[in-house]
C-alpha cells in the first residue's frame, strides 16, 4: 500500500495484513450500480476470532463501487487496535475490473495513515500519502504499472458471487502504490455441491530484500457454495500465512 509502517511493525502485523489482503474490507459504497452485495467474515487465527472483515459492493454491467473494512476484535484488539478501510470506484467489462479511484485509511493504535490513487488511461498515479513518507529504494515507478488494479478490486474479483462456470477463474496484477503482487484463483474441484478453488498471493516486485527472502508465495484455498440464486458464494478462505493458517469464515 502506498504507506507502510516501520520494518518491525510490518513484520509483527504481516499475518493480519495478509488476512486483510484476502478479505474485502467495507463500510459503505457509493450508490452507482444496480446490484448490491454485502458480506461479513470472521478472521480466525489458531482457533481464536481475531478480527472481522466486512464488505459492501454495488455493480452493474459497466461500473462498480466497493468499500471494505478489516478490524481487530477480542483479545487481538487489546494487544493491537487495528482498523483498515478501503474504497474504490471503477469500470467493468464482463469479469474484468478497471479501477479509477482508490482510497485507503489504516489505523494502528493511535497512528493513522492515508493514501489515494487514481488510474489515468490504465496507469496508476499516487495522489496522496499522509503523513508523507520518504521513498524506499525498492519502490516501483507507478508509470510502469499499466494494467494493474488496486488491492480491493483484486480481492473483490476473488470474493464476489459468480456463476458455476466462472468459478476459480481470477488473475490480477496488483499495485499498492509501491509494490506489485499477483492474486490468482484457479483449479476448481467439486466437493459435493461446493467448489474448492486453489489460490496464490505472490510478491512480484518492489518488496524489500528481507521480505522476498522471508517468503514470496502465499497459497490459499477458497470454498464456494450455492447461494440459492444459481450462483456460487465464498463461504470460507484458508490462507497459509507466515504465522500459520488464517481462516476467513463467512458470518
Amino acid at each position: 500500500m502506498p504507506t507502510v509502517p516501520s520494518r518491525r511493525t510490518r513484520r509483527a502485523t504481516l499475518g493480519v495484513a495478509l488476512a486483510a489482503a484476502l478479505a474485502t474490507l467495507v463500510p459503505a459504497a457509493p450508490a452507482v450500480a444496480e446490484a448490491e452485495h454485502r458480506g461479513s467474515f470472521d478472521v480466525v487465527f489458531r482457533g481464536i476470532v481475531a478480527g472481522r472483515a466486512t464488505f459492501h459492493a454495488n455493480e452493474n454491467t459497466r461500473s462498480y463501487a466497493l468499500a471494505g473494512r478489516l478490524q481487530s476484535t477480542g483479545l487481538l484488539r487489546v494487544i493491537a487496535d487495528i482498523r483498515y478501510d478501503a474504497q474504490v470506484q471503477g469500470t467493468r467489462a464482463g469479469d474484468r475490473f478497471a479501477p479509477r479511484q482508490y482510497r485507503e485509511e489504516a489505523r494502528i493504535s493511535q497512528r493513522t495513515q492515508e493514501a489515494e490513487m487514481v488510474w489515468r488511461r490504465g496507469i496508476p498515479v499516487v495522489e496522496l500519502v499522509a503523513p508523507p513518507k520518504d521513498p524506499e529504494p525498492t519502490d516501483l515507478d507507478p508509470a510502469t504499472q499499466r494494467g494493474t488494479v488496486d488491492p480491493l478490486t483484486a480481492l473483490w474479483a476473488v470474493l464476489r458471487d459468480v456463476p458455476p462456470g466462472e468459478a476459480c477463474d481470477v488473475s490480477n496484477d496488483v499495485f499498492d502504490g509501491r509494490r506489485r503482487s499477483r492474486l490468482r484463483l484457479h483449479s476448481p474441484a467439486k466437493n459435493g455441491d461446493a467448489v474448492v478453488c486453489t489460490g496464490e498471493y505472490r510478491r512480484v516486485a518492489g518488496f524489500a530484500d528481507w521480505e522476498m527472502k522471508e517468503r514470496v508465495s502465499f497459497p490459499f484455498s477458497v470454498r464456494m457454495e450455492p447461494n440459492g440464486d444459481g450462483l456460487l458464494r465464498v463461504s470460507e478462505v484458508t490462507v497459509d500465512s507466515t504465522y500459520g493458517p488464517v481462516r476467513l469464515v463467512r458470518r
